[in-house]
């Protein structure tokens, strides 16, 4: 099967026949180019056909050669997280997740942007909160919310119901009204990003180290992108450029092995230094368990397999599988007559 031109810079697929790189604008005449299988360094078995519903992105086999560096490698699949050469003093923020700090190294790499991605109900917006809360918290780290649905309220309870310290951490959080936020974005003649700009970069002059937009899909539906690559090459960019941690989540389906969706690849997946994937399996006839896997962290060697996921007594946590089912919390005793 013949590659696509892969840009030596970002990685990205593009055309044969391309002369810039639709990823990062950089300029495929003048750098030496992966064009063929032959060519290229046989990284990863071949594997089946995307389904349809995947036609317009970039082939699986592709997205694996790419993050084959990451993750896919049996090197790469231990338990506790080893730095990669020359990444030994990559500094880190915590994510306060029992189990999951370890298996990153002590966190995610400053300054990257990490994707946040599952369906409906997965905890998503859950996991960014809880990550920016206990950062507050306990490394007095400020950091901003941008969130194009939920209210301040609404997330202020949703954090009260995983008992995330509010009032260690409430002083250094700002969550932007999402009404307001719409409303900017959107609104006149104003770039998109020149709004987000408006809004976050002040905030970085009083030491904003922190970010999580929510979601990548709220923000397409409201100013609708035309180049969809570009437009998002915009956002990672300028985050980038600001230093800051960022998490952005995606609406993307089950991504499970075996699902119709587990061969689709979004633009955002190349762009990201991280991918966090959250979803719910079922299991047996009547469970339906949280799954979290660590897809790709650019900089680190981490496990790759799906982790149990789960909030337990004002605690997230994750843990290997192994034994997971056994483990199950025993329901509390009936009360006396």
């Amino acid at each position: 099967m013949e590659y696509e031109t892969k840009c030596p810079e970002c990685d990205g697929p593009n055309a044969t026949d391309a002369k810039i790189c639709r990823w990062c604008n950089t300029d495929l005449r003048v750098l030496p180019l992966v064009t063929s299988a032959a060519q290229a360094e046989p990284l990863v078995p071949p594997s089946p056909r995307p389904s349809a519903r995947a036609s317009r992105l970039p082939s699986a086999s592709l997205a694996q050669a790419f993050d084959a560096r990451m993750h896919a490698s049996e090197e790469s699949r231990i338990t506790v997280a080893e730095p990669l050469p020359g990444a030994e003093g990559l500094a880190r923020v915590p994510t306060h997740v029992k189990g999951l700090d370890d298996l990153l190294g002590g966190g995610f790499p400053e300054g990257s942007v990490v994707l946040i991605e599952g369906g409906p109900g997965t905890m998503k917006s859950s996991l960014a909160l809880w990550v920016l809360a206990h950062n507050a918290a306990n490394a007095a780290r400020r950091g901003v919310y941008l969130s194009f649905e939920q209210s301040a309220g609404s997330l202020f309870q949703q954090m009260t119901s995983l008992g995330v310290p509010l009032k260690d951490a409430s002083d250094r959080l700002v969550i932007a009204d999402p009404a307001q936020l719409a409303h900017a974005v959107r609104g006149g003649r104003q770039d998109w990003l020149d709004a987000l700009r408006r809004i976050v970069e002040p905030l970085c002059k009083n030491g904003l180290s922190l970010l999580v937009l929510d979601s990548l899909e709220s923000l397409d539906g409201l100013v609708r992108f035309r180049e969809r690559p570009h437009e998002l090459l915009r956002l990672f960019e300028w985050l980038r450029e600001l230093g800051l941690t960022s998490m952005i989540i995606a609406e993307h389906s089950d991504t499970a092995v075996g699902s119709r969706d587990a061969g689709v690849v979004h633009e955002e997946d190349f762009l990201a230094d991280g991918i966090i994937q959250v979803r719910l399996q079922p299991v047996g006839e009547d469970d339906v368990h949280r799954r979290l896997r660590i897809r790709k962290m650019r900089g680190v060697r981490h496990e790759t397999d799906d982790l149990a996921f789960r909030v337990r007594s004002g605690q997230l946590e994750v843990a290997t599988l192994s034994g997971q089912l056994s483990e199950k919390v025993p329901l509390p005793p009936p009360p006396p007559p």
